[in-house]
């Protein structure tokens, strides 16, 4: 499915959805060190307390979202288009960000 248009400017989903999981990421990064007496606790076959198990649930749950969203982000990328490059950008600004991107959706 390709789109046929090359729209002027992102759009407000396209924004929104691009930020939010900008914020999830860095959250993710935040708590990531939460998960890990959770995971010790399971990989030595031990209870963990309820605090590191909430953590960890929380941990797993934005990653889910980060992966929904980013799918969204991609469905709607397909179907909306991107605008095209600033002129006033050179050549190779354009193909390092050209690449850049095929390199984040391979």
């Amino acid at each position: 499915m390709t789109v046929a248009h090359e729209p002027a400017a992102y759009t407000g989903a396209q924004i929104l959805l691009h930020f939010t999981i900008a914020v999830l990421i860095v959250l993710q990064l935040v708590i990531g060190e939460d998960i890990k007496p959770a995971y010790r606790a399971f990989s030595r076959g031990t209870e963990s307390a309820a605090g590191d198990i909430f953590n960890a649930n929380i941990h797993v749950y934005v990653g889910l979202a980060v992966l929904v969203l980013t799918i969204w982000r991609f469905a709607v990328r397909l179907w909306e288009g991107v605008p095209a490059a600033p002129p006033e950008k050179s050549v190779l600004q354009k193909r390092v960000a050209a690449a850049a991107h095929l390199a984040v959706m391979s």
